[in-house]
């Protein structure tokens, strides 16, 4: 189990570039760290990525910041939400409208111009999360029929 990552994210920093392998410690894969909504010292989920983006969406450090563009309130989707991919642009957006749809959200995120990217998203309620795609974590896979309890609020 990784303690540490080699990249960090929390949600206010929004993207992080991992570049290739061989700038990677020792070589391999980086490892980015998913911060906590409830303590932003700790991790919550580890990823692998080489030559990739990761974007984190949350409102847990910068406050409601996200409106839901259908009904002009605060995004209420989900807690935090994050896409891993190559272009960090798309991933941002990804991450920031899976805040506003949440688990709405795969009614689009299956589509065939998304298949390289990965979602994993914390549920605003219920202390729960789930992921979809090709880079589910490391050491925490949760499929979308095995939600996990993640904290306890």
């Amino acid at each position: 189990m990784v303690d540490y990552p080699s990249l960090y994210i929390h949600s206010d920093c929004g993207i992080v570039y991992a570049p290739g392998a061989q700038w990677a410690p020792e070589g391999g894969p980086w490892n980015v760290g998913i911060a906590s909504p409830d303590d932003v010292e700790k991790y919550v989920e580890f990823f692998d990525v080489t030559d990739g983006s990761v974007a984190t969406s949350g409102d847990y450090e910068k406050g409601a910041h996200i409106t839901d563009p259908h009904t002009g309130l605060i995004a209420i989707g989900a807690r935090s939400a994050s896409v891993i991919g190559l272009d960090g642009a798309l991933c941002d957006a990804l991450a920031t409208a899976l805040m506003v749809d949440g688990i709405d959200a795969l009614k689009w995120i299956g589509r065939p111009e998304l298949v390289e990217h990965s979602f994993w998203i914390i549920n605003r309620h219920y202390g729960t999360t789930w992921s979809y795609g090709p880079n589910k974590g490391i050491d925490l896979p949760v499929a979308l029929n095995n939600q996990r309890t993640l904290y306890q609020r």
